[in-house]
């Protein structure tokens, strides 16, 4: 049998303009090639081959090996072939002649080794092919989980995803390359120097736009970039470009998860460290530095080899749209990998050390002392009592166990790969073990050392000796607490020591943004406590619902800080804490046949937890083969009132479906549900 092929790959304007290939063999004969892109549909050029009478290329058989047949493009009004990277594929091709073995030559292009591949098919599943994600935000100690329709499949999201790659100005050989896409894809996410896909905005008002809690998943905005021929889509934020960047890794057969980091450091100054500080009210000074901590902050893990790394940095890599900070001349973070970052080896490319500070940076409080060297006083952070310090460590490693204990990337997670959970929260995987060890394990003090002394950073930090610590705290806030209901915020203090110990305690509470800047004062105490050798005392604060509420600000944040100094000893103490209020979850009931091409009923129902009037009231809904997104207006709903609002929609295909729906207002934001639903074809 012989073959001889023609590659022509110009410059993809639309997905159509891949490759043109013409084959001679014999009649009827069944030719296997292997891919070479990452995933492309195949536009046979039979119509000027010579002699070629037919070309079939098995498209439905095809796509059912190579896992594309939930691909909207191949059931449209001209269906294309559409095949991954690294798998065969068969086309047969018939000849208006025999095939002559002395004149006719073959060539076989073949690809071992693909550097994208998962051997773990539940892997493959999760992580390609999963249409439906679930991203994580709130607080570390009160995650909320949303779901997100990623879309992969749809119509126009693989013409988006090659409008995207020819944007980004990748050749043919860097579009076979995942460490260069999944990099473009960080850049291009967002619309900072390229204007890319998502314009972010992170504090109101979003009314020229789209406010990002609106969104409910991934297509509706990569259908408007490319409708619009590139104009970026108004709004985002760190989930929400998360979200996209997803979509198209896994659409462009990118193993892609969606990865969510707790008390997340961005480390302006790449010294490893957080600084905040304080006046002598325990009040924050914003001005004093660019350093920041999110709540929470989303990227992404994608899969694939690392040839530009030593061995086995491979398996996930973080890539990260959100524009932080510039990496080489522009905003793009990744991929970085996550052995290199568990090990503290920032010097490895990309952005390893911004990265291991996200997850991995010490807090450091200063406090202003006009008698202080310097005018500012050290404060040690403690979430623990220990006494074992009369062996201290004396050397850099005593630093960070004692002086700045960490604080930051306190949770990592990611949906667990084959749950899926539409109430709660049983779909959720713990990873942080995946991106460091375990806290004050010799392995976690020895990575952030070998980070200092990478990044050459081993001037910025000291070896200062712990002063006399005879006096516990711990900082307690309500859980739980539903938006509407007070909250109650509480220092626990206990003197192990053998005198009485005069304490002087700061409490301030703060509306704040996702990505930790402080907002509005809710309130503020001071006290003054005396506190006898093995006594415990405790020093709570109120904020009700009508101190807070008209001060909260996008998702219903709430920072805590305290600060305490023992006045016989000056032991020094602070924290802070985070919360996010919760918001009721709408109810989502189906009725009536689920059938391609039949209606049913959708059933959506919540309960206002407000004492007050609901205005501006829309539903968003979206389900991948049954509606894209669309909003439906509703009425105004009273105080504590059960609201009921039904849609009426059609099933285009078979199979599970997620159905998606997010309620939003004036007064009250991001309200979610979700259902699946099992359509018969």
């Amino acid at each position: 049998m012989c073959v001889k092929i023609f590659h022509q790959m110009p410059k993809l304007s639309v997905i159509t303009k891949t490759s043109r290939i013409l084959l001679i063999v014999s009649k009827a004969s069944i030719v296997k090639l292997y891919l070479i892109l990452i995933l492309f549909d195949l536009t046979m050029g039979y119509k000027t081959a010579n002699g070629v009478k037919n070309v079939s290329p098995y498209k439905l058989d095809n796509a059912k090996e190579h896992y594309t047949s939930s691909y909207e493009m191949l059931r449209g009004h001209k269906p294309v072939l559409i095949v991954r990277r690294g798998y065969p594929f068969y086309i047969a091709v018939l000849f208006k002649r025999a095939f002559n073995p002395q004149q006719d030559f073959v060539k076989l292009e073949m690809m071992f080794d693909d550097s994208v591949y998962m051997a773990d098919d539940e892997w493959r599943k999760e992580y390609v092919l999963n249409d439906v994600g679930k991203i994580y935000i709130g607080s570390y100690n009160q995650p909320v989980g949303r779901r997100w329709i990623l879309g992969q499949f749809t119509e126009t999201v693989l013409p988006a995803a090659m409008f995207i790659l020819e944007r980004a100005r990748l050749d043919f050989a860097d579009r076979s390359n995942p460490v260069k896409v999944a990099r473009a894809l960080s850049a291009m996410i967002n619309d900072v120097d390229d204007k890319g896909v998502v314009e972010g905005k992170w504090e109101e008002p979003y009314d020229d736009g789209t406010a990002p809690w609106m969104w409910t998943g991934s297509s509706a905005i990569l259908e408007q970039y490319l409708n619009t021929k590139g104009i970026p889509v108004k709004y985002g934020q760190c989930w929400v470009y998360a979200g996209v960047c997803n979509t198209v890794s896994r659409a462009l057969g990118l193993p892609c998860r969606l990865v969510t980091n707790y008390v997340s450091a961005h480390d302006t100054d790449h010294t490893l460290s957080i600084d905040k500080w304080f006046d002598r009210n325990g009040d924050e000074i914003k001005t004093q530095t660019n350093d920041s901590i999110w709540n929470f902050h989303v990227w992404n893990d994608c899969w694939m080899k690392r040839p530009d790394l030593p061995r086995n940095y491979g398996g996930w890599q973080v890539v990260d749209a959100t524009p932080q900070e510039i990496s080489d001349g522009i905003y793009q973070s990744g991929p970085t990998s996550l052995v290199a970052v568990k090990r503290g080896e920032v010097d490895y490319v990309y952005d390893s050390l911004f990265v291991f500070s996200e997850v991995n940076a010490r807090i450091i409080h200063w406090q202003k002392d006009e008698f202080a060297e310097g005018g500012w006083r050290k404060l040690k952070i403690i979430r623990y009592h220990y006494s074992n310090f009369v062996q201290p460590i004396k050397d850099i490693y005593h630093f960070c166990y004692c002086f700045c204990l960490p604080r930051i990337g306190k949770l990592i997670i990611t949906k667990k790969r084959g749950i899926d959970d539409d109430v709660g929260n049983a779909d959720v995987e713990d990873i942080t073990h995946e991106y460091k060890n375990i806290m004050d394990s010799l392995e976690e003090r020895h990575a952030f050392v070998n980070a200092i002394r990478r990044g050459d950073l081993v001037h910025v930090y000291d070896v200062s000796q712990p002063s006399k610590e005879d006096v516990y705290f711990s900082l307690q806030s309500s859980k739980n607490v539903m938006i509407g209901q007070p909250i109650v915020v509480t220092i626990m203090i206990r003197n192990h020591g053998i005198q009485i110990r005069s304490i002087s305690l700061s409490l301030s509470v703060f509306s704040v943004y996702y990505t930790g800047t402080t907002s509005k004062k809710l309130k503020q105490a001071k006290r003054s406590v005396s506190i006898f050798p093995s006594q415990g005392k405790t020093v709570s604060i109120r904020i009700s619902p009508e101190e807070y509420f008209n001060k909260l600000v996008d998702y219903s944040m709430i920072k805590i800080y305290a600060i305490a100094t023992v006045v016989e000893t000056q032991q020094t103490w602070s924290e802070e804490e985070d919360l996010m209020l919760k918001k009721p979850k709408l109810k989502l009931e189906v009725r009536g046949l689920l059938k391609v091409g039949a209606p049913f009923m959708l059933k959506i129902s919540f309960t206002n937890p407000l004492n007050r009037i609901l205005d501006n009231c829309v539903f968003t809904v979206e389900a991948p083969g049954v509606t894209g997104s669309f909003h439906s207006k509703f009425r105004n709903i009273w105080p504590k009132e059960n609201i009921v609002h039904v849609e009426r929609l059609f099933p285009q295909r078979s199979g599970l479906i997620k159905i998606v729906v997010a309620f939003n207002s004036r007064q009250l934001i991001q309200v979610l549900g979700s259902t699946q639903i099992a359509v018969k074809g």
